[in-house]
């Protein structure tokens, strides 16, 4: 399985031959197998653009298929996705690559690459053995104007809507099963028939249209299933109107095209350049594309060219579109694969080994991240300024290009408003009713009420014809307006690029100035360097030299020493001889005897004379030495002068460049100091004086930013010198075996992990085995350096300690062995240190296993862990490196595991994993026990019969307060029972059969997490058996700002990521929610806040099994938490819903039992975090007793939010109890499309969201006010009988025009779910129980279809229009229970609604009205305690309103408390009739929201509110914080040395003579600038020369002294070399004199002899 990975797409240019329109014209190109270059401008300079292969004229479709093709199903036949797209331009050739080419029978005559491809795929798969059956489908699609359509489907035109697994999809689109190549190039080659082509004059048979045809292919193998698509595009080329000239429809064919492949470069060219949003909604074309473009899909680009010079425009268009595609950065993953069983204990050991491999996994990767930081990546100077001139020219050409499309878009955007005043309606909804001729006929013969609802009906028929004409092209206005605004910012950001591009080079070539100077200064500083290290190199060796003669002068005093001697005993030896001669015969036996002892004495003499030639081959060998030496000194010498002529030479080119720079810096200052001689005195005298300080001050000021970046630099030098140290690797090598030297070396491989291959490369390891050995004045080290050898253990290490230590030593021992002696040591450090050695040797190398296998190492650290396990009281810690040397020595090693077991070892094992040991050595048993049971059949049933699963049962409940130990042995029951499935036989019986159920479950997701996470894979699933029933899948995912929406205390829980789970009744199961970036997370984190896991489960609804997007309710809906049964399992039903909410960062886990049925068994798994705005990246894992699926992610919604608020004249103090709830604010909903849609409305407080988007910035929480503390909230919708007005209607569930409210009323959240019908406009109303006395932002979240257009559903808050005219009259009824006003309309056909209220709780209301006498209008019904009327008022008219106030007994309710509110669509003329105790109440209407106090009113706007979007990180790389203190501490002492240096400057000059100097400055501080700019850059250029010829100096100096050090020792060497030849020679004559007297003894002997005879 490949495994994931970023990398970029692969791109491809093609270049149509010269024949048709290009024929006879000039070739524009110069093609190579990867490049194209060619000149724009005659002379100019030649543009390259690199390609991953380019195809020339020559090429044959055969080549381009076995470029790409073949890689597409390579890749595909791994479960990648991929996709295929020709761009260019119209007419060069992309459909001739893809398709080919056919007669005019319809056969082929040049197969591209779609019918190859079909012909590849049926190959593969038919030619694999493994593959036991697949299904290749077909789905052809084209982008026509902007409007998808089926090509399998008789274009019919296709809905986008989300995809579960990412991107866009059409979901009715036709599917093709195709069986054969040929039955997939029919299928296809009927979809091309109905295709839209057209004639235009750059191609024939123009493709007028973006096509996409999709090949899915699903298959299985014997252990695995998997499935992956391949998309190949074939798009439209992009044309000018002048070239193809196009007219009408083409015209506007190709302006959708041209419009689409714009957004398409748009998307491109954001994802090159990394942007935080890309624009993949704005066109159909790049929706469909985005799995493709940004996705996890392999992307290979066509660019199809026309190698004309005519095209040049179009072609170089082409090629920057291809370059940005190279920019972009692409991770495609292997689709889902469903294992099986026998493939799950494979992942079981694999988690296994990765639990006992973290530790040296993680320092190699913080190793192998270190050296990636200390690389620097360098762009050569030329290559810089090339790409700033080839730059500066696609920037030109882009704005050119940018400026025809503004053009384009104003001259459609002023149509566009041209059509809205056209449709705009006269007034701002207060025109008169359009009543017309049949509309009056028909009225003519109905009553008065009758008369008044028709009328009604028409106005509001009218008014929603009016709303909507004027919406829809508001909506049309500001999409063209957003384009325009799009595209000048496009080109206010070229033109931006464009005017620094100058800027950019000088920053540039001051950049590589600077770093020149850095260069050469570092490089000086390494030579400085390097001569000190030759300096110090040569005392050594003259130390060494020293200590060499000195050693042969004290050898020479010794040899002159014992020649004394001898001639002492010669001349001894001559006077007895001499006695010898004068003695008497009686003496003759003494003599005899001392001529015995004489004998000996000569004897010894002449072994001493043997020693002495020994002695004199030695002098021999040193004189060989002292040549070499001499030899080696001379090649030093040599060497030394190379580098020093290469430093010269160095040296010279730089003060070479410098010397041109102040040539060009003095001329400047020249001219300068010539345009000064022309000023005045008095301004000449000011200028020197400057001059003068500017002088002062330039030779030491530097800016802050150049301070920080010297300092900082200098800093990274001596810390990067710092990380690896040899000298100090090479003193602890020198200083073994003492203790120091092994706690340093430990200290060192701590810090920098990569001192341990500095000690391997100095021999360290072979030191560290040869002190080992057990005898000699070394062997009390032992035991430290056995203790000090983990510490440089790695591959390499134990390659190398294997290697040596396998050797035999001098006395025939191998080497290995001496670890052997510790071993058998009485002291249990020793035993210990010797355990933690052999643990490290034997880790990962089944090498050094072998060894110690074979050397008896292993059964002796089998013998410790025996005889340490057999105390009363062991060693604890002994006990576990024993049991860690153990887990290593027999990992995937069996004869050692034969051992184990033949020994009676796994049984003592086992009885150390009982709950009443140490916890340390319980996870190290455990890890031990679960590497050799893997594939040992043995040991598995010795594990068997000792019930093993009775001891990890314990572990699970023994409360350890170690949760490793408890995963542990859940993870160990899994691996005994997927070795031998008849354990869980044993298991079942277990009365906590239930929890260990469940144990077993989480250790199989943490399993299957682990393993995709390495695996690289998205989604991943585990297929159970009748034998091992247990079923699993997995899936990776991430939270980021689109779907972390934190708890379910926010409103934006439903953000969150929502999974499809299907699980039938009766299941058991456990879902594990892993944070994959919390060890990143924990180094970074500082002082963030942690990422708290959650979990929620709920009940699927049939609304989301059939639109597959996200579950809104989940917090509205009314369902109460799940219960827990006695083992705190949660018990999962339909009307219920199922949580976790702990504080655990790094993993939770769900446990559930699903008791009743869900729709279509589906559940909602819901992971996220405790706050929103958290980002990371999870696996979700679910193992149960029975067949489980995860079935895909839910889709998002469109999302809107409107803010608004609630002000103390817009609240309801008593809810809806009376008729102030009319004052809330209020939000219009029209449904613009032909279709019912039913959207979601979430309502909720502002200020609470707000505080609850910033929770995540905060390490602790500052105790926000509960929620329970505020009103609680409700909604309504409602449809308006006035559409362009506030809705004052009823609010009963029983009018009407009721629609919804929300059902469930909360404090801080409530959901309802309009059905907007077509024609209708719609009040939605937003009630907070309580009163106000202060501002309460309000947020409406709207929720739509994402397969809705934009403008489908309009919504926004009520404006000042939408207001009325209010009038208020109180009073009591009289004698009849009535009140009776008089109503006069002066300006107009006016709408009146009128509300009549009654205090008394068991009133009845009515009301009508009356004209002339005659009944106009009444309510149907009484209705309790008010009662509404809604009437058209005719202008000029007088009209009166009668309300009646009744008991239930229908007696009429006398001097009863009335109030009247009268809202009217202009202003009305209201009179209380006579004899009425009624009166009109200005002040009581100034409280309620009318015309008159619209200005109090905050309505609100569409907006995203900036806590619903994470602000970026802080850039912090100016700024102080981000600074080392050592590096702030050097730029704050530089300051302060300008600051004094400044003081002084500025004290001295105004010394005296202060205002007329100051004046004199301020008067000339212009002129003075440019030539304080000039003498600061000859100054600097000075200054420049003068370091590097003090530099040179220095070098100069280095050198002499290098080459008289070198001198002066070649001299004292052949002095000393003469010496010793000296000295030689006259030990040479000496031992000839020595044997001459050896000689001449023996004779002397035998006369002696002869003589006493």
């Amino acid at each position: 399985m490949v495994k994931k990975g970023a990398t970029r797409p692969r791109v491809y240019a093609r270049v149509r031959p010269m024949f048709g329109r290009d024929a006879g014209k000039d070739p524009l190109f110069s093609i190579t197998d990867h490049s194209l270059s060619y000149v724009k401008e005659a002379g100019g300079e030649v543009s390259q653009f690199n390609m991953d292969r380019v195809f020339g004229m020559e090429s044959t479709q055969e080549e381009v298929y076995a470029t790409i093709g073949d890689t597409a199903i390579q890749t595909l036949r791994q479960g990648f996705n991929s996709t295929i797209m020709a761009y260019g331009q119209t007419g060069s050739g992309k459909t001739f690559s893809m398709e080919g080419q056919k007669d005019e029978r319809g056969q082929y005559t040049s197969r591209g690459l779609i019918p190859r491809l079909f012909d590849g795929i049926f190959e593969s798969f038919q030619g694999d053995e493994t593959v036991k059956s697949f299904k290749v489908t077909l789905q052809f699609i084209e982008l026509y104007n902007e409007q998808l359509q089926d090509l399998f489907g008789k274009r019919k035109v296709l809905d986008v809507t989300m995809d579960p697994t990412g991107g866009y999809r059409c979901k009715d689109a036709v599917a093709h099963d195709v069986n054969s190549p040929a039955e997939a190039l029919k299928v296809y080659g009927d979809g091309c028939k109905q295709r839209a082509t057209a004639s235009t004059k750059m191609n024939a048979e123009s493709s007028r249209s973006h096509a996409l045809l999709i090949v899915n292919v699903a298959w299985s193998k014997e252990k695995e299933k998997s499935f992956a698509q391949l998309n190949l595009v074939d798009l439209a080329g992009s044309e000018g109107m002048k070239k193809t000239g196009a007219t009408g429809a083409n015209a506007k064919e190709g302006i959708k095209i041209n419009l689409s492949l714009t957004k398409l470069a748009l998307v491109v060219k954001c994802l090159s350049e990394g942007a935080s949003h890309v624009p993949y909604r704005e066109s159909k074309l790049t929706m469909m594309l985005q799995k493709g473009l940004g996705g996890n899909n392999m992307l290979h680009i066509i660019l199809a060219l026309s190698n004309s010079t005519e095209q040049i425009a179009e072609g170089t268009a082409c090629l920057r579109f291809g370059q940005s595609c190279l920019n972009m950065t692409i991770n495609p993953n292997a689709n889902a694969v469903e294992k099986e069983q026998a493939e799950m204990r494979a992942v079981i050991q694999e988690q296994l080994t990765e639990i006992a491999d973290l530790q040296s996994e993680n320092e190699k990767l913080k190793r192998e991240l270190d050296e990636r930081k200390t690389k620097e990546t360098e762009v050569p100077d030329f290559l810089i300024a090339k790409h700033i001139a080839l730059n500066k020219d696609a920037l030109s050409e882009d704005l050119k290009e940018a400026d025809e499309q503004i053009n384009e878009l104003k001259r459609a955007l002023e149509e566009k408003r041209k059509e809205k005043e056209r449709l705009a309606a006269a007034g701002d909804g207060d025109a008169e009713l359009e009543v017309n001729a049949s509309a009056k006929e028909q009225m003519a013969g109905l009553d008065a009420q009758q008369r008044a609802e028709a009328l009604e009906k028409q106005a509001k028929e009218q008014m929603i014809a009016r709303m909507k004409a004027a919406a829809q092209a508001e909506q049309e206005q500001k999409a063209f307006e957003a384009e325009l605004q799009q595209m000048l910012e496009i080109q206010q950001k070229l033109q931006d690029k464009l005017a620094s591009a100058d800027k950019e080079k000088a920053e540039e070539e001051e950049r590589i100035r600077r770093e020149a100077e850095e260069h050469a200064e570092m490089l000086v500083m390494e030579m400085e360097e390097k001569a000190a290290r030759m300096e110090m190199e040569l005392k050594q060796r003259e130390e060494a030299q020293r200590a060499m003669v000195e050693e042969q002068r004290k050898k020479e005093e010794q040899l002159q020493a014992q020649l004394a001697e001898r001639e002492q005993m010669l001349k001894r030896e001559e006077e007895q001889r001499k006695a010898l001669e004068e003695a008497t015969q009686s003496d003759n036996r003494k003599m005899l005897e001392e001529l015995e002892a004489l004998r000996k004495v000569r004897e010894t003499q002449e072994a001493e004379i043997e020693r002495t030639k020994r002695e004199a081959e030695r002098m021999a060998a040193i004189e060989t030495d002292a040549a070499l030496a001499r030899e080696e000194a001379r090649k030093q010498e040599a060497k030394m002068a190379e580098e020093l002529r290469k430093m010269q030479e160095e040296l010279a080119r730089q003060r070479a460049e410098l010397e041109e720079q102040k040539a060009a810096a003095v001329a400047e200052a020249k001219a300068a100091a010539e345009a000064s001689r022309q000023a005045d005195g008095a301004a000449h005298a000011a200028q020197t004086a400057q001059t003068d300080g500017l002088e002062l001050l330039s030779s030491n000021y530097k800016s802050a930013k150049e301070m920080i970046r010297r300092a900082a630099r200098k800093l990274e030098i001596a810390g990067r010198a710092g990380k690896v140290d040899p000298i100090a690797v090479g003193r602890v090598i020198e200083t073994l075996p003492v203790l120091v030297a092994c706690n340093d070396l430990r200290a060192l491989t701590e810090l920098e992990p990569a001192n341990k291959s500095v000690f391997q490369d100095m021999g360290g390891i072979i030191k560290l085995v040869d002190y080992l050995y057990p005898h000699g004045p070394q062997a009390p080290y032992a035991t430290h350096i056995a203790r000090t050898i983990p510490c440089v253990m790695d591959a390499e290490g134990r390659r190398l300690f294997g290697q040596y230590a396998s050797g035999k030593d001098a006395h025939g021992v191998v080497r290995l062995t001496y670890l052997s002696a510790l071993l058998n040591s009485s002291d249990p450090d020793d035993k210990e240190h010797a355990c933690l050695a052999i643990a490290s040797i034997a880790q990962d190398s089944s090498e050094n296993r072998a060894l110690l296998f074979e050397h008896g190492l292993s059964a002796e650290v089998l013998a410790v862990f025996r005889d340490t396990s057999a105390q009363k009281l062991p060693r604890q810690r002994l006990q576990r490196v024993a049991v860690m040397a153990l887990s290593d020595l027999a990992q995937d090693f069996e004869p050692f595991q034969s051992m184990l077991l033949a020994q009676q070892a796994v049984s003592v094992l086992l009885k150390l994993s009982a709950p009443t040991n140490d916890p340390f050595i319980i996870k190290e048993t455990l890890s031990c026990i679960a590497r050799i049971t893997q594939g040992n059949a043995a040991i598995q049933q010795e594990l068997q019969q000792l019930n093993a699963t009775a001891v990890y049962s314990q572990l699970l409940f023994a409360q350890m307060h170690d949760s490793a130990i408890t995963e542990l042995a859940g993870l160990a029951l899994v691996n005994l029972v997927s070795e031998a499935p008849q354990s869980m036989g044993m298991l079942e019986q277990h009365p906590k059969f239930n929890s260990i159920r469940f144990e077993m479950l989480a250790a199989l997701g943490r399993a299957l997490s682990a393993s995709m996470m390495r695996q690289g894979q998205v989604n991943a699933s585990v297929a159970g058996s009748d034998s091992f029933k247990m079923w699993g899948a997995a899936t990776v995912g991430q939270w980021d700002d689109s779907n972390a929406g934190g708890d379910r205390t926010h409103t934006t829980f439903v953000d969150n990521p929502q999974i499809l789970l299907r699980a039938k009744p009766g299941t058991n199961l456990c879902i594990v929610l892993h944070d994959t970036l919390e060890d990143t997370k924990q180094r970074d984190r500082g002082k963030a806040r942690p990422l708290f896991l959650r979990l929620c489960v709920t009940a699927a609804t049939p609304e989301v099994l059939s639109s597959r997007l996200k579950l809104l309710d989940i917090n509205a809906s009314g369902n109460r938490p799940a219960p827990l049964d006695a083992d705190s399992i949660v018990q999962l039903d339909a009307d219920v819903n199922g949580f976790i909410d702990v504080a655990k960062t790094r993993e939770i886990t769900l446990r559930c039992a699903v008791k009743s049925a869900a729709p279509d068994d589906m559940w909602v798994v819901v992971p996220h975090v405790g706050c929103s705005h958290q980002h990371s990246q999870y696996t979700l894992a679910v193992f149960a007793d029975q067949p489980v699926s995860l079935e895909g992610q839910l889709a998002n919604w469109q999302k809107r939010i409107i803010t608004s608020s609630w002000t103390p004249l817009c609240c309801a103090p008593r809810s809806i109890s009376d008729a102030r709830w009319r004052n809330c604010p209020q939000f219009q909903l029209i449904n613009m499309g032909t279709e019912p849609t039913t959207i979601r409305a979430l309502l909720s407080y502002g200020e609470r969201d707000a505080a609850l988007n910033a929770r995540y910035a905060n390490t602790v929480d500052a105790s926000p006010a509960s929620a329970d503390e505020r009103p609680m909230l409700s909604m309504y919708v409602m449809k308006n009988n006035v559409p362009d007005r506030r809705y004052v209607g009823n609010l009963s569930p029983q009018a009407d025009n009721y629609v919804c409210h929300s059902m469930v009323t909360n404090s801080w959240c409530v959901q309802c779910k309009p059905r907007l019908e077509p024609g209708n406009v719609y009040a939605l109303l937003v009630v907070m129980a309580e009163g106000t006395t202060s501002k309460v932002p309000l947020r409406l979240t709207l929720y739509s279809s994402p397969e809705l257009d934009d403008g489908t559903v309009l919504a926004k808050p009520l404006s000042t229009s939408a207001e009325w005219h209010v009038s208020f009259v109180k009073g009591y009824t009289d004698a009849n229970g009535m009140t009776v006003v008089d109503m006069l309309p002066t300006e107009g056909n006016t709408q009146v609604t009128a509300v009549l209220e009654s205090e008394d709780a068991s009133a009845f209301c009515s009301i009508a009205t009356t004209t002339g006498g005659v009944p106009h209008k009444q309510t149907p019904t009484y209705a309790q305690k008010s009662a509404v009327l809604s009437v058209p008022l005719v202008s000029g008219e007088k009209y009166t309103m009668v309300t009646r106030t009744i008991t239930q007994r229908q007696e009429p309710i006398r001097q009863g408390e009335a109030r009247l509110y009268v809202y009217s669509s202009r202003a009305l003329q209201l009179t209380p009739a006579a004899n009425q105790q009624l009166r009109i109440d200005e002040d009581e209407a100034s409280k309620i929201v009318s015309r008159q106090t619209a200005d109090k009113v905050i309505y609100g706007e569409e907006t995203v509110p900036e806590d619903c979007v994470k602000p970026k990180e802080p850039d912090t790389k100016d700024q102080e914080a981000g600074y080392d203190p050592r590096v702030l501490q050097d730029v704050v002492a530089e300051l302060e040395a300008q600051r004094d240096t400044l003081f002084n400057f500025t004290a001295q000059a105004v010394r005296g003579e202060g205002p007329r100097v100051v004046e004199a400055l301020r008067a000339e501080v212009e002129e003075l600038k440019g030539e304080k700019d000039k003498i600061t850059k000859e100054l600097e250029a000075t200054r420049s020369v003068a370091k590097m010829e003090s530099l040179g100096a220095q070098q100069r100096k280095v050198q002499q002294q290098v080459q008289a050090a070198a001198q002066m020792k070649l001299g004292v060497l052949t002095h000393e070399l003469a010496a010793v030849k000296k000295s030689h020679a006259e030990l040479e004559a000496e031992l000839e004199a020595v044997r001459a007297q050896q000689g001449a003894a023996p004779v002397a002997d035998a006369e002696a002899t002869v003589a006493l005879q």
